[in-house]
């Protein structure tokens, strides 16, 4: 494993250089591929890229393996205890001294060859902050529920709600970055750490651009109710309340405040309080209909009401905890 001393400041940045920032924990076997995969890209030959790795608290040994497969391509940086996806990038950022960082997922890797030539173009006209192409491959159920979100939330970006894609394929300038301030880390667990930067991006730098041939697909073989269901219990619960602190207006035209138990009056929280109580039923019954042949839409139906019910319980347990810390 390699690393190098950080880099403070976004002074002295090395021009025409990518720095490729992924955090990870417990990755498995496919990271490997995935890493090579971003290595062989063919970029400019007067552009060069880096590309940093940080283990937040791996155990699955994964990380090291990579670090010695690639040690003059890849600097890996560990993190003895999770950190969070927030901290974890702005390690990995602050390891690198390229103009340009770029943030990928452990899951996601490139298309296509051309995919980070494709943001490098964008980049030589003078762009400061982009979006790629998500999408992922395969015809099965989680394949294509994905899709759909990602063609969504393409679709609000275009229309104007900034902040609505993910850093699963997001490049910007070092200056940019930094002059905002970086990932907020006090979001440690899943969610929204991500639109809360994309936020202050877009109110320092409106012409952030959309590149859709630079796709990155996403490996969802890890795509289970019971997995979605935990995420975003974990938003509702710990970190869509420092969002909605943070950019309260923007979090109250979201559809999560139409079921955030900490939004509404006493009569709805009730009615809340009797719908939280059928989410251990509502993921049984929905692992069984994802485990039949039904119509797409019913099950795409039965993996929002389950999302929308445990992101509810998160956040009355969230109000529950704050009551008690006031009370």
């Amino acid at each position: 494993m390699n690393a190098q001393e950080p880099n403070q400041t976004s002074q002295h940045c090395l021009e025409k250089t990518i720095d490729i920032v992924i955090p990870v924990k417990n990755g498995g076997e496919k990271l490997i591929e995935h890493v090579r995969l971003w290595l062989e890209q063919e970029i400019p030959e007067d552009w060069e890229i880096s590309l940093f790795l940080v283990d937040d608290g791996s155990t699955d040994g994964i990380p090291e393996k990579i670090g010695n497969m690639f040690p003059n391509s890849v600097t890996v940086i560990r993190n003895s205890q999770s950190k969070g996806r927030a901290a974890a990038r702005n390690i990995g950022a602050s390891y690198g001294k390229g103009s340009f960082i770029a943030f990928f997922d452990a899951l996601g890797f490139p298309a296509t060859k051309k995919a980070l030539a494709s943001h490098i173009e964008r980049l030589e006209s003078g762009k400061k902050c982009l979006f790629g192409g998500v999408s992922a491959e395969g015809n099965d159920f989680g394949a294509k529920y994905f899709r759909r979100i990602c063609d969504r939330r393409k679709l609000k970006f275009i229309m104007g709600e900034k902040h609505t894609l993910t850093t699963a394929n997001f490049m910007v300038s070092r200056l940019l970055f930094c002059q905002v301030g970086k990932f907020d880390e006090r979001y440690q667990s899943y969610g929204f750490e991500d639109r809360d930067l994309f936020i202050k991006i877009a109110d320092r730098y409106p012409e952030i651009c959309y590149v859709p041939e630079a796709i990155i697909n996403r490996d969802v073989s890890d795509f289970t109710l019971n997995g979605i269901c935990e995420k975003m219990y974990s938003a509702g619960r710990y970190t869509s309340s420092i969002f909605y602190e943070t950019h309260p207006d923007v979090y109250k035209s979201m559809i999560y405040s139409k079921v955030d138990v900490r939004c509404c009056g006493a009569f709805k929280r009730w009615v809340f309080n009797l719908m939280i109580s059928f989410c251990p039923l509502s993921l049984i019954v929905g692992q069984i209909v994802l485990k039949n042949p039904v119509p797409f839409w019913v099950k795409a139906a039965i993996v929002q009401i389950c999302s929308g019910l445990f992101f509810m319980s998160g956040t009355k347990d969230d109000w529950l905890a704050s009551k008690s810390f006031l009370g």
